[in-house]
């Protein structure tokens, strides 16, 4: 895994079918069945994005592989919400185990924090009538801030009743319910970025 080919698209991770079979410990074909057996629970541009015609032309170009996606007429790629799915379909303690990998070490990617200079910690120590977005009063970003709040809440409760002695069975179904509400949490952070905030007040 830890050699696993970083595939981005549009400044997303994606994993092809074969890569996640491949990491999963299960054949290409099991990943496309479990797919088309579920195709109602998956959602494009949400659990995966599907290449063909001239963007699939595109993105053979700018991306090296080295099975037979080359010769493929359409490519899926599958985001994380996606491989979660999967996970759930084939529930083995080695998808699992592997999501868990996937999400720490693949999806999500550490930003490199931006480099200070002079000028702008002089700018963030200016006096204080300085004007600042007005997040506090803007509706309907404190609206999906209460939302991810309550998901957090979920998410501790869920923490909470699965940090107990429990039978099997219950145990695999409270752990599917954290990675659900985890990953939820994360999806809702990342819509936060979308909302315009324009509205600047003196502080």
């Amino acid at each position: 895994m830890k050699n696993l080919q970083v595939i981005e698209l549009n400044g997303q991770r994606v994993l092809t079918t074969s890569q996640l079979a491949k990491s999963y410990g299960t054949a290409r074909q099991v990943i496309s069945n479990n797919y088309a057996r579920n195709r109602g629970r998956y959602t494009v541009g949400k659990h995966f994005i599907l290449l063909e015609g001239q963007s699939l032309k595109e993105f053979k170009a700018s991306h090296q592989f080295d099975d037979n996606l080359k010769y493929a007429h359409t490519l899926y790629l599958w985001t994380e919400k996606g491989a979660l799915l999967h996970a759930k379909s084939l529930n083995t303690d080695k998808a699992w185990e592997v999501y868990d990998w996937l999400v720490d070490f693949y999806f999500r990617v550490k930003e490199q924090p931006k480099q200070i200079t002079s000028r702008s910690l002089a700018e963030v120590m200016k006096a204080k009538d300085d004007l600042r977005l007005d997040i506090p009063n803007h509706k309907e970003l404190q609206k999906k801030l209460q939302e991810l709040d309550n998901l957090c809440v979920a998410l501790r409760c869920v923490m909470l009743l699965y940090n107990r002695y429990l039978e099997p069975e219950r145990a695999q179904a409270i752990q599917e319910t954290l990675y659900s509400i985890g990953a939820e949490i994360c999806s809702e952070a990342f819509r936060l970025k979308s909302i315009k905030i324009d509205k600047l007040v003196k502080v």
